[in-house]
């Protein structure tokens, strides 16, 4: 279709604007959603990363609690901390296993639920590492 028809011809500018605009709109709500899912990821990685931070610390802690035990004799209170120590570690690398990011744009458009229920995994495997910390730093 000639450009000039289009011009003379109002209804169909009208259209093909609108056509424009939609195209617009919907490609930008879609790049909003890539963007705050990216948003999502970051949090969750931070998250991991503050909790991963803390996994030389725990293995300290159990080693120290191992020798604890050695020297003063079988405790339920140093093997149950040794098991949360344990447990929180086990949590952190099932977690890693488990977590798949979205990579591409396609996948980051629909992955809004996913990073959210690892978000919550995440933190709770952050709280779990944190309670076993304190829970062996409390014996020692």
């Amino acid at each position: 279709m000639p450009l000039r028809f289009m011009l003379d011809n109002g209804g169909t500018m009208k259209i093909l604007l609108s056509c424009v605009f939609a195209f617009c709109l919907l490609t930008g709500c879609q790049n909003q959603a890539v963007d705050e899912n990216r948003e999502r990821v970051k949090s969750v990685m931070t998250i991991h990363d503050e909790a991963m931070a803390k996994m030389t610390d725990m293995h300290e802690l159990k080693l120290s609690l191992q020798t604890l035990e050695k020297t003063s004799g079988k405790s339920s209170n140093i093997s149950q901390a040794i098991a949360s120590l344990q447990s929180a570690g086990k949590g952190m690398m099932n977690w890693m296993h488990d977590y798949k990011p979205p990579k591409t744009d396609t996948e980051l458009k629909g992955a809004k639920e996913y990073l959210l229920v690892e978000k919550a995994k995440i933190t709770q495997v952050q709280t779990d590492i944190d309670n076993s910390i304190r829970q062996a730093k409390e014996l020692l």
